[in-house]
């Protein structure tokens, strides 16, 4: 009985103690509120205010004195004083100026949390409102069974996710799915047109999963079946702003293809501000209260919410279509790309045991479609040592890429095949053959690693000009 009584009377105390912290809380003054009746001499405060270049900044200190037109404080340590016109004040923070100076700041500094994680939440909410609006707004999305021509019209751009294969006669799903982008060009009971310049591809409608339609800048220019000529530099609009504190798993999808701007090194403590900013761009892998994981593959970023000062939604990558199969992104190949690249190189003839080293610049174009593609390029091969006596080099090849689809900042190998001609006041044809491995990256800008070979043979003699290539594909 008297070990019950005891911990009752301590109990007591604490409350008590606790309730006579309480009862001083510090007062919120904002514009015109802050004057020098409202000011109390002594009180420790956190001042908001505009210097005179017009930039917004924060002084903590001690009222010393105020007058009809300014007030001053004492800052903290031995850092002297700081005189403030009224008109240039957006808030006062103010403590009791009875209280001790460390409950005075603690009394302040708590106010300060308090409003903060206020605002926050607000922002949040706000946010999260937002971006369902942005979303209603911007996108139209069509299950299986609800497309036909009165839902979708020729000339949207739309994204198809669509069963390829054979149907399971029990489960009712296709052996894999696939995904195409493009202005729809026609539409019926049974198919749907989809194309972009100088390919088309028809869709029967019992076969599409889903149809998105991302925005309405995505219309043809008409809709006879002409496309926008400007749709291949064109990136999806659908863009989502959120700031620092609107960041959370409610606003924030894991999936989502966003660029994340965010505080480098240590915060600065009176100002609030990270020593430096970083960017980094890539798919959402998980997002809980505190970290956001963003990365693609084997490459992975850690990064505290709090650090973040700006995050973008982005529903595309240039150049690319993105489908989502059991979690994991997966893009298919561009339909075309231009390239530009350097080789070196040796000349080998069989017979005279003869060998010369060249260099060789090029640029050409390729067109895709799955895993195969087609490229034409131009260049200029010359002996490192007598450059003036090059020659002209037109190829044509056919290319096979091992992987269909891949994940993005992912290696690709190919193999290619095709044909060369040398001309100089004449021409010589040789065939060409090639591996390689090419750098997909989310940017638009992709890396590709080649060894070919062009080979001749003509009366029992061959000759070979064996060349390593590295070329930059926009």
């Amino acid at each position: 009985m008297k070990k019950v009584t005891v911990v009752f009377v301590i109990t007591n105390l604490l409350l008590n103690a606790m309730a006579l912290s309480l009862v001083h809380a510090a007062t919120y003054l904002q514009g015109a509120e802050v004057n020098a009746n409202t000011l109390v001499g002594d009180a420790y405060v956190a001042v908001t205010y505009y210097d005179r270049n017009g930039e917004q900044k924060l002084e903590k200190g001690w009222i010393d004195a105020a007058s009809e037109t300014s007030f001053t404080i004492r800052k903290e340590g031995f850092r002297g004083k700081r005189t403030i016109a009224y008109d240039k004040v957006v808030s006062v923070i103010m403590s009791d100026e009875s209280t001790v100076r460390a409950k005075q700041m603690n009394e302040v500094n708590r106010f300060i949390r308090n409003m903060k994680a206020r605002e926050i939440e607000q922002a949040k909410k706000g946010a999260k409102t937002r971006v369902e609006q942005a979303k209603r707004e911007v996108r139209a999305e069509f299950e299986a069974g609800e497309i036909d021509s009165g839902t979708v019209k020729p000339g949207a751009y739309v994204e198809i996710i669509y069963g390829r294969g054979e149907r399971d006669p029990v489960s009712g799903g296709w052996e894999r799915l696939d995904t195409a982008r493009g202005y729809i060009q026609a539409i019926d009971a049974e198919r749907l047109v989809i194309g972009e310049r100088f390919w088309k591809k028809e869709i029967e409608l019992e076969r599409i999963q889903k149809l998105t339609i991302p925005d309405a800048t995505h219309e043809m220019s008409n809709v006879s079946g002409i496309p926008d000529p400007f749709f291949g530099s064109r990136r999806l609009q659908t863009e989502i702003v959120l700031e620092a504190g609107e960041i959370d798993s409610n606003t924030v999808e894991v999936g989502d293809f966003v660029e994340v701007i965010y505080g480098k090194g240590e915060r600065d403590s009176v100002l609030g501000v990270w020593e430096g900013l970083n960017t980094i761009k890539g798919y959402v892998k998980a997002i809980d209260a505190e970290h956001l994981i963003i990365g693609e593959r084997f490459l992975e970023e850690w990064i505290a919410l709090e650090r973040i000062q700006k995050l973008i939604i982005s529903d595309s990558v240039r150049g690319r279509s993105r489908v989502e199969i059991g979690g994991a992104v997966a893009t298919e190949y561009r339909r075309a790309w231009p390239f530009l690249g350097i080789a070196l190189g040796t000349v080998i003839l069989n017979e005279e045991n003869f060998s010369i080293s060249f260099g060789h610049v090029f640029a050409g174009y390729e067109l895709g479609a799955g895993q195969f593609s087609a490229s034409i390029e131009a260049g200029y091969g010359a002996p490192i040592k007598a450059l003036q006596w090059g020659v002209g080099v037109f190829s044509i090849n056919g290319n096979f890429h091992f992987i269909k689809k891949h994940r993005l900042n992912t290696g690709v190998p190919f193999l290619s095949v095709g044909y060369t001609a040398l001309v100089r006041e004449g021409s010589t044809s040789l065939f060409n053959v090639g591996a390689g491995i090419t750098w997909w990256s989310h940017k638009g800008k992709s890396l590709r690693l080649e060894v070919r070979d062009h080979i001749t043979w003509s009366g029992g003699e061959g000759a070979h000009a064996l060349e390593f290539r590295i070329s930059a594909i926009r």
